[in-house]
């Protein structure tokens, strides 16, 4: 059975259909622009600006958030 996940133009985070007029193309993903904001933190994303954790937990992030949960810590 098919679900909002299944469908290209479903944002990831409200699962909800994506319109062009605020669509933000991610690397694997289309969000709303309101949507699109960081799983730690909230802030606020475009796509320029994001890491995607798809390969690990399956969210986006800031910078600074993507560094403190997946980045190197020094020895």
């Amino acid at each position: 059975m098919n679900g909002p996940l299944d469908d290209p133009d479903s944002c990831p985070r409200c699962l909800r259909k994506v319109y062009e007029m605020e669509r933000v193309q991610t690397s694997s993903h289309v969000y709303h622009k309101q949507c699109m904001s960081c799983q730690n933190c909230s802030r606020i994303l475009d796509n320029q600006n994001y890491f995607d954790a798809t390969t690990g937990d399956g969210h986006i992030y800031c910078p600074h958030c993507y560094e403190t949960k997946f980045g190197v810590t020094g020895t």
